[in-house]
C-alpha cells in the first residue's frame, strides 16, 4: 500500500520538487490517464545535510579572480574553429583560450595557419588521444582562472553576454551557470524522459540543468569528473557516445543541492541550430531517444534517482531583469 504522502502525477510533470534543497523520499504514480495506470515508485535524490566540497583542482591557487578561461569543443569543423578563436579573442574577461584538440595528427602551428591563433590571447591547444566526450571535462594543465566556460564552435556570444553570464556565475561560484536549459519528466512507463529545445521553456515554463555546450562552471568540476566520478558513467557516455553534459549537470547537481543558473541568451547564435545548421551529434534523429536512456541509466549511479532540482524559469528570468534593472525592485 503507498504511503499517505503519495500522490498522483501527471505524467508530463517531473517527479521531483521544485524547492531549493529537496531531501528525503516520495512516491509517485505515473502513467497513461487509460486505462489503468501502471504503478511506480519513484524515490527522490536525498542530500546529506552538510554537502561535502568537490575535490580541487590539482594546479595551484588561481591567479585572475577578474577572469575565466574559454574552453572550446571543436572537431574536424575549422571554419567554425577560427571563427570562434578569432572572436573570443576580443573578449576582455577571457584569460586563454584552450582547444581540445582530438582529431588525428597535431594542430596547425602559426606559422602555417595563423587564423587557429591570436595576438591578443593565448591560444592553447591541449591534444588528447581520442574522440571520448569525456576529454571535454579534462581537467587542464595550468589553468589560471577558477571559473571555466565550456562552450562549443558554433556558439556564438557577444562578449557582454559573456561577462553577464560570468557575473551570474560568480554568485554561486560551485555551482553552473549557462544559456541552454533542459528539463527532466517522467515518461507514461515511469523511466526518465529528456525534453529538449525552448519548449522547455515555453510549455513546462521549467529547467532541471543547462547544457555545457555554453555553461561556466568551476575547474574543481573538471578534477571531480575525471578523477574521482565513476568510471562506469565515464564508460556510457563512451558507448553512446553522448550525455556527457548529462553526467556534469548530475555531477555538479549532486554536489551542490540546487538547480543551475539559467541566463537568457541575449545576441547568442546557435549555428547548430536552423535550416544552414551545421551537422554535430545533437542533429542525429535518435538524439532525445540516447538521452532519455542515459538519464535512467545516470539514475541507477546515484541511487534510483536524478540529483537534480527543478526551478521555475519565470523566476530565473525576473531575477536577471532585477539585476539589470534597479529600478524595478
Amino acid at each position: 500500500m503507498l504511503s499517505p504522502k503519495a500522490r498522483r502525477k501527471d505524467p508530463k510533470k517531473t517527479d521531483e520538487r521544485t524547492s531549493d534543497r529537496p531531501g528525503g523520499y516520495l512516491f509517485s504514480i505515473c502513467g497513461a490517464r487509460w486505462p489503468a495506470r501502471p504503478l511506480c515508485l519513484v524515490v527522490l535524490y536525498a542530500w546529506p545535510a552538510e554537502l561535502p566540497a568537490p575535490p580541487r583542482y590539482h594546479g595551484p591557487p588561481a591567479e585572475f579572480p577578474d577572469r575565466f578561461t574559454l574552453i572550446l569543443n571543436s572537431y574536424k569543423r575549422p571554419a567554425l574553429l577560427q571563427r570562434a578563436v578569432e572572436h573570443y579573442a576580443h573578449c576582455k574577461a577571457v584569460d586563454a583560450i584552450r582547444v581540445i584538440w582530438c582529431e588525428d595528427g597535431l594542430p596547425p602551428n602559426r606559422a602555417e595557419a595563423p587564423g587557429y591563433y591570436s595576438d591578443l590571447k593565448e591560444v592553447r591547444y591541449d591534444i588528447v588521444t581520442n574522440s571520448s566526450l569525456n576529454n571535454r571535462f579534462w581537467p587542464l594543465e595550468g589553468l589560471r582562472t577558477e571559473a571555466v566556460l565550456s562552450l562549443d564552435d558554433d556558439i556564438v556570444a557577444p562578449c557582454e553576454t559573456l561577462d553577464e553570464l560570468f557575473t551570474v556565475w560568480r554568485r554561486d561560484p560551485y555551482n553552473m551557470a549557462g544559456f541552454y536549459p533542459r528539463l527532466h519528466v517522467l515518461d507514461r512507463d515511469c523511466g526518465y524522459r529528456y525534453l529538449q529545445g525552448f519548449g522547455t521553456l515555453y510549455w513546462h515554463r521549467k529547467f532541471s540543468l543547462v547544457l555545457t555546450k555554453a555553461a561556466m562552471l568551476h575547474r574543481d568540476y573538471l578534477e571531480y569528473y575525471t578523477n574521482h566520478m565513476d568510471g562506469v558513467v565515464r564508460a556510457h557516455v563512451d558507448a553512446v557516445h553522448n550525455c556527457e553534459d548529462l553526467a556534469m549537470a548530475l555531477l555538479v547537481g549532486s554536489a551542490t543541492g540546487r538547480p543551475p543558473a539559467y541566463l537568457r541568451p541575449r545576441g547568442v547564435s546557435d549555428l547548430g541550430k536552423g535550416l544552414f545548421k551545421v551537422k554535430g551529434i545533437s542533429s542525429g534523429t535518435k538524439h532525445g531517444e540516447i538521452r532519455s536512456r542515459c538519464l535512467s541509466e545516470f539514475a541507477r549511479y546515484w541511487g534510483g534517482s536524478l540529483p537534480l532540482v527543478i526551478r521555475d524559469v519565470a523566476s530565473d528570468w525576473r531575477r536577471a531583469e532585477l539585476s539589470r534593472r534597479p529600478d524595478l525592485t
